[in-house]
């Protein structure tokens, strides 16, 4: 049943995405709902289970790199799960295993080195190619400024396992750790992204249906994507022209390195949602997308990403449409070169056949539930933790920096 007004009337789709559009979510919020559900998961534990730590630090991707695999976990009785937004000794005295993920890796090497010096051990994760981010992307400097990159170097030499979310992006840290550091021995493991729809049903509001009188193109994309923006703006500019009943819904687009990409859309037919609101209402809101896409400008950085948006737009059951590139070569919908006149042609038969649409929706739905959900990729997260514990951690002896000429 679609939403309602008052006094019966279907709303207005545009009018509620707009309206959730200017929601703000403080993750911490986030973080303790996972937690409560995940307790719930926990209740029935082993006298003497192994007690997880999971610091996703404040960022979307925790939505994704934690809170799915906390709750895998959680539902073992094996294990007992904490979730923490602030990196403490003493919580992290308390856990057998501390995962640390990228979005607190500037804060990570003292509680990582730590724990190696006390024979501990700790799961660094890492999801992005920090020490090759694209000029155009905004968090280069940041990723700078916090030297992220070096930090990670100096951490990886103390983890008793690094954890990546591809297959390309694991290949060439071994590589690259393995030359600044000929004489460490490395553990590193793939651990693809999943989704479990069920629990983030119940942690995250509800989707909603409104009436649809107007296509939406939508873009999961946040502030950090705006050379891959450019990939697709010059087809989403033909589209709009000549469709006037179709809209495009993307994130964070008031950052100055959208201005050049988004100056040919017709502004009055964009709509902008804030990133950490829609980390929480991601469900609700992608519901709402006829059209999800995917862009991505062809770079190792690219290459290396994970098929976060796939997953998300499967969840709520929307098509995808994609560039033809490593992270979606195993997309079940469309997959184009970046070329305008593949994106048009492909967007434009979707915007044409409703029907299409929600086949190809469903499909993906289907296929991220089948393969991409809990039962399909938790196991290897199980086993991922199980070989911390049983194997002992680096030593410290091994731990230490290589001599630089």
């Amino acid at each position: 049943m679609g939403v309602r007004t008052a006094g019966g009337e279907p709303v207005n789709k545009i009018e509620l995405m707009n309206a959730i559009s200017r929601c703000n979510i403080d993750q911490r919020d986030v973080a303790a709902a996972w937690q409560t559900y995940a307790d719930e998961l926990g209740a029935k534990r082993d006298a003497n289970p192994i007690r997880v730590l999971f610091y996703p630090g404040i960022s979307g991707v925790a939505a994704w790199r934690t809170y799915p695999q906390a709750c895998w976990l959680a539902a073992d009785p094996r294990f007992d799960v904490r979730i923490s937004t602030e990196i403490c000794a003493a919580d992290s005295d308390e856990a057998d295993v501390v995962i640390f993920q990228r979005a607190c890796i500037s804060r990570s090497l003292t509680e990582v080195r730590r724990r190696a010096d006390d024979g501990k051990a700790s799961i660094v994760d890492l999801d992005d190619l920090i020490h090759d981010i694209p000029d155009y992307n905004p968090a280069k400097e940041a990723v700078r400024l916090e030297r992220q990159a070096e930090t990670y170097e100096a951490i990886a030499r103390y983890a008793t396992l690094l954890t990546y979310s591809t297959a390309p992006l694991e290949r060439i840290y071994r590589s690259y750790l393995s030359e600044v550091y000929p004489k460490h021995e490395f553990r590193s493991a793939v651990l693809p992204l999943f989704i479990d729809p069920e629990a983030w049903m119940i942690v995250h509001p509800s989707p909603l249906y409104a009436r649809h009188d107007a296509v939406v193109i939508g873009w999961e994309g946040s502030g950090t994507h705006a050379g891959d923006l450019a990939v697709v703006a010059p087809a989403l500019k033909i589209i709009m022209e000549q469709n006037r009943h179709v809209w495009f819904a993307l994130g964070q687009c008031t950052r100055p390195e959208f201005k050049g990409p988004l100056s040919a859309l017709p502004r009055e037919r964009c709509i902008e949602f804030l990133w950490d609101g829609f980390v929480h209402l991601g469900l609700r809101y992608t519901s709402m997308f006829d059209i999800g896409i995917a862009p991505l400008a062809e770079n190792m950085f690219n290459r290396c990403k994970s098929d976060l948006k796939l997953l998300t737009y499967g969840l709520a059951g929307v098509p995808c449409v994609a560039t033809d590139l490593d992270p979606y070569e195993c997309c079940p919908n469309r997959v184009v070169r970046n070329d305008p006149n593949q994106w048009v042609r492909v967007l434009q038969r979707l915007i044409d056949d409703e029907v299409e649409r929600k086949a190809q929706g469903e499909h993906t739905r289907r296929w991220v539930t089948s393969l991409r959900g809990p039962m399909a990729r938790g196991p290897a997260w199980t086993e991922a933790i199980l070989s911390c514990v049983e194997r002992p951690t680096a030593s410290p002896e091994s731990c230490a920096a290589p001599e630089r000429s």
